[in-house]
């Protein structure tokens, strides 16, 4: 039986998703050793800063698919094991109904079904939608003011994330800037305020709000006036 399945994985088009799940399992085990994060590849937002880019301009379709599955807050990693996992178990029973099958009509059936299960797995993992959303609900206020490095490519009035040491393994937070504030990945923020209609961080760079340095003092050896 373990030989029949093996042959099963390893036939096409099933074997295209038998290697997509190497790189899967591969990844869970990196996640469970600590070497990578559950959300190393973001989520929908993390697409849409991808999409800002001229060379990636096609992942807007991407961002605006994700958003309309409802799957902004479920890691890019999460939807595709679930992708992933679909198409292989659909494959190896479609194949198990059709017997072998050539190019051309494996084709067919792979994208098929890849069409199929992008919005279905959205449905299945939408539910964990609660598992990954930001953590900034119970902690607001205790956030405010605190330092934190802009973790995406961009800030804006829209769109941004920046990580804050809360004490803990370190929180991802969503935050937003104005226009005139130019802030690059890497660079260090102060979260001034929270925004409930945008659910988001106020931030300013960290550089800007430092107090000023006190003034020379003044020449001529005059004594401060009393």
């Amino acid at each position: 039986m373990f030989t029949a399945f093996v042959a099963a994985a390893l036939a096409y088009p099933t074997v295209l998703w038998t290697v997509a799940l190497g790189f899967v399992l591969l990844y869970w085990l990196l996640v469970a050793g600590g070497s990578l994060d559950v959300e190393a590849l973001g989520g929908a937002d993390g697409v849409g800063d991808a999409a800002g880019t001229p060379a990636d301009a096609g992942l807007g379709a991407a961002a605006g698919l994700f958003n309309f599955l409802g799957l902004r807050h479920v890691p890019l990693t999460v939807y595709g094991t679930a992708v992933a996992l679909f198409n292989f178990v659909a494959c190896h029973f479609t194949l198990a109904l059709t017997g072998p099958v050539a190019l051309l009509p494996g084709a067919i059936i792979a994208f098929g079904l890849l069409v199929v299960s992008l919005p279905l797995c959205g449905v299945l993992v939408r539910p964990l939608r609660p598992l990954f959303k930001v953590h900034e609900a119970p902690r607001r206020a205790h956030l405010v003011g605190k330092l934190g490095e802009v973790a995406t490519g961009r800030v804006d009035a829209r769109f941004g994330q920046a990580r804050v040491d809360d004490g803990g393994a370190g929180l991802i937070v969503e935050i937003r800037s104005t226009p005139a504030t130019a802030l690059a990945r890497g660079e260090r923020v102060v979260l001034v305020a929270w925004d409930v209609k945008r659910e988001a961080f106020e931030v300013e760079r960290f550089d800007d709000v430092l107090p000023a340095r006190d003034s020379p003092a003044p020449q001529g050896g005059e004594p401060p006036n009393t």
